[in-house]
Formats: structure tokens, sequence, C-alpha cells
């Protein structure tokens, strides 16, 4: 079994910025660097100059069969105007997708032939059918005030949380067989809570919220319980504020993506977490350092070929993780033909045998066909400077 939660990206993206990542690892030398073909290249979308310096690059990125559908994060004088564009595997080529009654995207989910769209006013969401390029409206007007902060699969249907600064209740809507059904209603989720993905895992819906942390939602009792939060990758303290972001399922595993220095963690014994970053602490002219192969704002992962594959920021090149199949810890996928530069890699999905990124600056894909020859080239597992005399006391802290 393997799934990926898909995420809302507004605000939470842009927050995340503004924290420091550790996240470091060695740059080798691409052994096909003389191949044109080989590592990663631009998929043809590409942020102007004024919008990088906006914060209005690509936060989001998903697709229905070939067709690849990215959001981006424009403002217009302060106010949210993101767009949406659309194109097909195995061209360069992008269109602007018309959103309905001059609504703006906020969040979304890929439900093959549909994306549901989630506006970021009047509680709207519109699912658009890629077979024929229309438009339903499923939810508008009733719910003024809030906006769709997330979406995640469940049993067949989509459940949606809505947001609002205006009110505490704020409710998660689930949609199955042309309904909504509330979840949200006496069943202890903090009334001011909402999520930004969310995940099916064993039969529970996984919620991921941005300062409250991962919650659990059975449909036996309908009840909502709150799972142990993360340890930080620097000291044993367990922090609340470590936001869950994204959420990913292999080999009958839940993994989770947090940044705020939250880094990959992989739940065990269904409600706490331990780290899946390959972190490594060392003492450098006195002081302590880390060094980690995962980032530790990770924003966004993706499965293929039973591989876990995460990106985030500082570094935003993106890893994969290659226990327990080979020695543990992450290596750099065509790490020298990078061109997302330190701009954050805010998600990431795989048509075919294709991995695309929605970066700040561009989308970028790289093919996974070369996924074995790239991970020869770069260490997997995080160094330290041990040619350093000031280099001392290696110690593996996760794994």
């Amino acid at each position: 079994m393997r799934s990926i939660a898909n995420i809302s990206f507004r605000g939470a993206a842009i927050a995340a910025l503004l924290f420091v990542s550790c996240v470091s690892g060695g740059h080798g030398t691409d052994p096909n660097k003389t191949n044109p073909d080989w590592g990663w290249r631009s998929a043809g979308l590409t942020a102007s100059g004024i919008d990088v310096s906006n914060n209005a690059g690509y936060q989001a990125i998903l697709h229905v069969g070939k067709r690849i559908f990215v959001m981006d994060a424009r403002t217009l004088q302060g106010n949210q105007a993101c767009r949406i564009f659309s194109s097909k595997q195995g061209t360069e080529t992008w269109d602007s997708l018309n959103i309905p009654n001059g609504l703006v995207p906020n969040a979304w989910i890929a439900d093959s032939p549909y994306v549901y769209v989630g506006m970021s006013s009047k509680g709207a969401i519109w699912r658009y059918n890629v077979n024929n390029s229309t438009w339903d409206d499923l939810k508008t007007g009733a719910d003024s005030i809030y906006s769709v902060s997330g979406f995640g699969h469940f049993n067949g249907g989509v459940i949606a949380s809505l947001a609002s600064s205006q009110t505490a209740m704020r409710p998660i809507l689930y949609y199955k067989d042309s309904s909504w059904i509330n979840l949200n209603q006496s069943a202890q989720f903090p009334d001011d809570a909402s999520f930004l993905s969310g995940i099916e895992y064993h039969g529970t819906f996984y919620a991921a919220t941005y300062d409250t942390g991962v919650w659990a939602w059975t449909p036996s009792d309908s009840m909502w319980r709150k799972l142990q939060n993360p340890v930080s990758p620097y000291d044993t303290t367990i922090h609340d504020r470590k936001f869950p972001r994204s959420m990913a399922v292999l080999n009958d595993s839940l993994y989770m993506g947090y940044y705020s220095n939250g880094g990959i963690q992989k739940l065990v014994n269904g409600n706490s977490w331990v780290r899946m970053d390959s972190c490594i602490t060392y003492m450098y002219n006195g002081s302590p350092q880390y060094s980690c192969g995962a980032p530790s704002n990770a924003y966004t992962m993706a499965i293929w070929n039973n591989h876990l594959i995460a990106s985030g920021d500082w570094s935003s090149i993106p890893v994969v993780y290659m226990a327990p199949s080979q020695p543990k810890g992450w290596a750099l996928l065509g790490g020298d033909t990078w061109k997302g530069g330190m701009n954050s890699t805010f998600d990431m999905t795989v048509v075919g045998d294709t991995l695309y990124t929605a970066s700040w600056n561009a989308v970028w894909k790289f093919p996974l066909s070369q996924l074995d020859s790239s991970v020869k080239a770069y260490p997997a597992y995080p160094g330290y400077p041990s040619s350093s005399s000031a280099a001392t006391t290696k110690k593996t802290i996760h794994p």
C-alpha cells in the first residue's frame, strides 16, 4: 500500500520560510554530467522575477493521469490571487485554468478523473473534470467567512477542512455519495483547529493541523484523538509546535513530514513518532553541530518503486531514503544538476516514471529511471568534516 496526502499551501508555506533549516549533505559529481538527458531539467514553467521576489512562486503540484496541474502563490495589492496552470506530460506547454466566478484557489486534491479545488473565500469547493474540462459547484455561498485549508482521501470519499479567523468553529466536512457530513460536531477535535493535509491509514483518517499536531478520526465511534507530538532532532524535548505538513504511506508504514525543524517521522504503536532523518551530531570547535540527510523543514513527500522521496527547504534538492534495502540514510537525486537553488521545494508528484517538483522559481522534472545511478553518485549518509582536527565525537542520533 502506498499513498500520498494532499496539502494546502497558502499561509503555512509562507510562514515556514521564516524558520531556519539545518539540513546538510555531501554533493558529489554526477557520473553522467556530460549527458544533457541526465538529471534535473525544466518542465517548461518558470516564475517571473517579480513573482519570485514577492514570494509568489509555485507552491503545489498534482496530476490526474498524464495531466499535470500547478498552483502558484501570487498576490495582488496584498490580496491572495493564486493561479492554476495545466500541462500534459511529455510537453512543456502550460495553459492557465479558468477558475469559476473569479474565485481564488487555496487547497486541492486529485481524485481521478477530478481535481477538487477549495477556494480562499465563501467556503467554496468546486470539482474540475479533467476528461471534459468542466466545473461542478459542490459547495458555495453558505460559509462566507471560511476558506478551505486542506483535503484528504478517506474510504472512497474526500474530507475537507475549513478555516476562519472570525469564528472558533472550523468545520471538517466529509464528501461521499454526493453529500457533505460534518465530522467536527462534539467529536473532541479542537474547535479552533483546521488541517493542512489528511490521509487514510488502517481505516483511520489522520489530519495534520497547523499548530495542534496530528489528530486521528475513527469512523467506528466518530471520535477524534490527538497523537503524541514529535521530538526535536536537536534535543530530547517534545515540542507542541512542530507543524505537520505532508503524509505518505509506504510498506504499511505512515510517514509524516514536519516543518519548523520537525523533519521526517514514522508512526509507531499508533500514537508516537520516531525520526527517520539520518541525523548525526558531532563537536566542532567545542560546539555541538548537527547534520541530517533529510530536510528538517519537510514540506513534501512522494513514493516511487518502494522509495520514500522527501524535500523542503535549505537544501531544496529532493532526497531518497535508501533504508532498509541499503545502509540507512538519504541520498541526493541528481544533486549537481539541480536548478532550483536554495529556493524551497514545496510539493512533488510522480507521473509515470518522472518526478515533478513545484519550487519557488520553476517546475522541475527528474527521470526516476536514473534514481539508481544518482544514488551511486552521492553519499548515502550525511558526513561531517572528518578531515579537520576540530571535528570530533561523531554520534548517530537518528536512523
